[in-house]
């Protein structure tokens, strides 16, 4: 039985049962409280054969050295995480994956779950996985001919899988929900019934730069959906899923980086898998963490109120833009973390004119590549982000006509507006 100490109480917790149990009527004190996140998710390689065009995961070539991911499970579990989940890319790619399982499952107390597409789990797969891995998510996304054509496989491969990851792992299936996939979700959610299924995690659709994510028409579908199920399989969805149902949150006082964190196949801390940047993970270990938590904790929201759903939308797609343009003009060495160019490329000058931004210092460029996540709400924009430092967005906001609002959730659950 695995104890965590944190801001909510004594944390007990069962890897093998997946049974956790809170003593909240015990208040330990903050120098006691476990130092790592509860949670880490790493990418151990960004490849992956399959080609879903709604992916966020990064594309260029990278994967974990096995000596490092080993020296950072030991160091994770001795600073009190409970968990660590690889994912990619698809994980099953990586040749060392039997490998750091075992490790976890026989030098650590670490519960070992995965993310995978679950078309390469054969015999031998699986008989070297079997007692080292806790729980396994397959991502499924809609089903039948609707599967096959965003999934690029078999849907007859897929059922046959899930059959024989079943018989000898405690599964559960996620489903990135969109305007393609949000119609089949009672065929989903009969599909995780008929194999077995523990959990179903809905996903709405993240914005990529291919894809804009989720409609505010499918997130209303989504939320209506699961205030009417009623089937045998208990649903979960993403901390930070905007679907206007009530959800349950058991460590309300882990928040930020006290409840979860991302290593990338590059070998990157970051605050989830989403965000855009991170700190790299030198030899100080996982003890980046420390620093980097308490740096990154304003919890802040941002909210701008539009006239209308277009002129929020056109906000939307200007941040879009110039988050692309800053992460080029990083990629291209021209901006570096803390130090903004003195001048701006002819490329950054572009994006800047496509935009009709004109108010954007040089020091502001930078921001657009600090973890934030940007929702379109009917016409209102929210931002949320753990830095202070959003004067980016709000030029972009104030300059697209918003009203804008910004607060910390830290100390105000709603805005002045309700939000």
């Amino acid at each position: 039985m695995r104890i965590r100490l944190g801001p909510d109480g004594v944390h007990l917790f069962d890897r093998q049962s997946g049974l956790n149990v809170l003593l909240d009527e015990i208040t330990p004190p903050e120098h006691a409280w476990s130092a790592a996140p509860r949670q880490v998710s790493i990418a151990v390689t960004n490849a992956c054969d399959l080609a879903c065009s709604y992916c966020y995961a990064p594309k260029h070539r990278a994967v974990l050295e096995v000596s490092h991911l080993l020296s950072w499970m030991d160091e994770l579990d001795q600073a009190g995480a409970l968990g660590v989940g690889f994912g990619g890319g698809e994980p099953t790619l990586y040749r060392h994956l039997p490998e750091v399982c075992v490790h976890a499952a026989e030098n650590t107390d670490l519960a070992v779950t995965m993310t995978t597409h679950g078309h390469r789990w054969n015999a031998d797969l699986i008989s070297r996985l079997r007692g080292a891995v806790n729980f396994v998510r397959v991502s499924v996304d809609g089903v039948g001919s609707t599967y096959e054509r965003l999934r690029g496989r078999s849907f007859a491969q897929l059922r046959a899988a899930l059959d024989a990851i079943a018989a000898d792992f405690e599964w559960g299936m996620n489903s990135v929900i969109n305007k393609d996939t949000v119609g089949h979700l009672d065929a989903i959610a009969a599909l995780a019934a008929e194999h077995g299924a523990s959990e179903l995690l809905l996903l709405p659709e993240e914005p990529t730069a291919g894809t804009p994510g989720a409609e505010q028409e499918t997130l209303g579908a989504l939320g209506s959906w699961v205030l009417a199920y009623a089937g045998p399989v208990p649903l979960a969805t993403s901390a930070d899923a905007a679907l206007g149902v009530p959800i349950a949150d058991a460590l309300p006082g882990e928040v930020g980086l006290r409840s979860y964190a991302h290593i990338d196949a590059s070998g990157t801390a970051r605050t989830s898998s989403y965000a855009p940047s991170g700190v790299r993970i030198g030899e100080g270990g996982m003890k980046v963490w420390h620093g980097y938590g308490t740096e990154h904790s304003m919890n802040l929201k941002m909210i701008g109120h539009f006239a209308d759903a277009d002129e929020a939308r056109a906000a939307v797609d200007a941040i879009a833009i110039l988050a692309a343009a800053a992460e080029a003009e990083r990629d291209a060495g021209r901006l570096e973390y803390g130090e903004p160019p003195r001048l701006f490329s002819d490329e950054l000058l572009a994006a800047l004119s496509e935009v009709s931004i004109h108010s954007l210092g040089y020091a502001d460029v930078e921001q657009f590549l600090y973890d934030a996540k940007v929702q379109l709400d009917g016409s209102d924009v929210v931002v949320q982000t753990d830095e202070i430092d959003v004067i980016a967005y709000i030029k972009v906001l104030v300059a697209k006509g918003a009203k804008v609002e910004m607060y910390s959730r830290h100390d105000h659950e709603t805005g002045v507006g309700g939000q």
